[in-house]
C-alpha cells in the first residue's frame, strides 16, 4: 500500500474521530446524557431510600407521584396528570360507551361499594340487585382503602369477556354470592329529552356532557320532540362540565343558520375560526338556553355561540368560566397528561376564563323543589306560540 494512501486513510480516520467527538459534544449541549438529567430528583430519591423509616412504595408509584408534582408546579389548574384507571373512565365517558357489566358503582361513607344495575344490562340479567355490596373482583378483595376509580376500571374490560364478582350476603343466614357476568357494550347517553308534562308544546333537551356521540344524539332528540308536536325548545346546559370541543361546535351548528361558532387561539399560530357551514336543522324553532355556575368549558362554547349570534337568550346564573382547551397525551402505562394547548373566545371575541357568561335573564335557584329556570323559560317562550 502506498504511503500516500496510508496518509489519506489516517487523515480520514482522524476526521471521523474528530467529528464523532464534536457530534457527541453538540448532542450533549442539545440534550444532556441520561446520567446528567434530573440530578436533584435522583439525589432526593437516593436520600429517601436511605433515611425513610418504612419501606418505600413501588418505583412506578413513586414515578407517578413525581409526575403529579411536576404538573402541580404549572400555574394552570387544568394541566394535570391522570392515572390509568381515571384516564380509562374519562376516555369511555367521552366516547359515549364502554364495555362492562352495566351497573352504577358508588362508594359509601363507610367505604363499602354499592351496585345499582342498569335496566336490561348484563348485571341485572345475572341477578345483581340494587344495593348489593361488592366484596371481590376476580377473587381480589376490595376495602375502604381501594379507590372507586380503580374498582370501576377493574370491572370494565373487553366486550364478550367474563368477570367474576363476589357480593355480600343479602341475609345474615346466607353466604356471600358469586356472579359470573359477560361484559357487553353499555351506552352512556349524553342527551335526555322530554315534553313538559303541563306544557306539551315545550320540548326540553338536557345535555349532560359533550361526547363523540352528542351531536347525533342531539339531532335525534330534536327530531323526536318535533314529531311529538314540540313548538319550542329549552336547551338545558346546567351542571354540564364540558367535554369534547369538536362535539360542542357541531352541536351549536344544529341550532344556527349561519355565523361564527367559536374562535380558538394557540401560541405562535393564527387564530382558528369555526363557522356554520349550512343552515342547521333546528335553526328556526324558538328556544332558550338554561345555564348555571356548573355550566363550563364545551357547554359554555354552545351557550356563547347561541347568545352572541342572537339565536337564544341565556337564562339562569353566571357560568363557570373555563375558556381553555386541553390536549390529552397518553403515556405508555395508560395514564395521560392533560395539557392546556389553546384558549377559545366567544364569537364576539370575549375571553371568559375566570369570568363566565352573564345570562340575559338572571334566575337564582333557591328552592330545589321548584325549577325556577324552567318556569321563566316557559314564560319567555309563550310569546312565540
Amino acid at each position: 500500500m502506498s504511503k500516500r494512501l496510508i496518509s489519506f486513510l489516517t487523515l480520514g480516520l482522524f476526521l471521523v474521530t474528530l467529528l464523532s467527538f464534536a457530534a457527541g459534544y453538540f448532542a450533549r449541549e442539545i440534550w444532556p446524557l441520561p446520567s446528567e438529567q434530573l440530578v436533584l430528583l435522583k439525589e432526593a430519591r437516593r436520600l429517601l431510600g436511605v433515611h425513610y423509616l418504612d419501606p418505600l412504595p413501588e418505583d412506578l408509584e413513586l414515578e407517578r407521584g413525581m409526575i403529579h408534582g411536576m404538573m402541580g408546579v404549572l400555574p394552570d389548574p387544568y394541566s394535570r396528570y391522570v392515572e390509568p384507571a381515571t384516564h380509562e373512565i374519562q376516555t369511555d365517558d367521552l366516547a359515549g360507551e364502554y364495555a362492562g357489566i352495566g351497573a352504577e358503582i358508588s362508594k359509601g361513607e363507610q367505604g363499602k361499594f354499592y351496585l345499582v344495575p342498569i335496566e336490561g344490562g348484563p348485571a341485572e340479567d345475572a341477578g345483581i340487585l340494587e344495593g348489593d355490596v361488592l366484596l371481590k373482583v376476580e377473587g381480589v378483595s376490595i376495602n375502604k382503602e381501594t379507590a372507586l376509580e380503580s374498582v370501576i376500571a377493574r370491572i370494565r374490560g373487553p366486550e364478550g369477556s367474563v368477570i367474576r364478582l363476589t357480593v355480600a350476603a343479602r341475609d345474615p343466614e346466607q353466604t356471600n354470592l358469586e356472579f359470573e357476568i359477560t361484559r357487553a357494550i353499555i351506552p352512556l347517553p349524553s342527551v335526555m329529552h322530554y315534553l313538559l308534562p303541563e306544557e306539551q308544546w315545550v320540548g326540553v333537551i338536557t345535555i349532560r356532557r359533550f361526547s363523540e356521540k352528542t351531536p347525533d344524539e342531539l339531532e335525534k332528540a330534536y327530531k323526536e320532540l318535533v314529531n311529538r308536536d314540540a313548538k319550542s325548545i329549552i336547551l338545558d346546559l346546567r351542571d354540564n362540565s364540558g367535554g369534547l370541543l369538536d362535539a360542542s361546535i357541531e352541536s351549536s351548528r344544529l341550532f344556527l343558520e349561519d355565523g361564527l361558532v367559536v374562535v380558538e387561539e394557540r401560541s405562535g399560530m393564527e387564530s382558528q375560526l369555526f363557522y356554520v357551514h349550512e343552515k342547521g336543522l333546528a335553526s328556526e324553532i324558538p328556544m332558550v338556553v338554561l345555564v348555571n355556575a356548573g355550566t363550563a368549558s364545551a357547554a359554555e362554547v354552545v351557550a356563547a355561540s347561541l347568545k352572541d349570534n342572537d339565536r337564544a337568550p341565556l337564562i339562569g346564573e353566571t357560568t363557570f368560566g373555563k375558556g381553555s382547551v386541553q390536549v390529552i397525551l397518553e403515556l405508555s402505562d395508560g395514564s395521560s397528561l392533560h395539557v392546556t394547548s389553546a384558549r377559545w373566545l366567544t364569537p364576539d371575541g370575549k375571553v371568559i376564563d375566570s369570568i363566565g357568561l352573564l345570562p340575559d335573564i338572571i334566575v337564582e335557584q333557591i328552592d330545589p323543589s321548584v325549577d325556577n329556570g324552567i318556569a321563566v323559560a316557559v314564560e319567555w317562550l309563550r310569546e312565540f306560540r
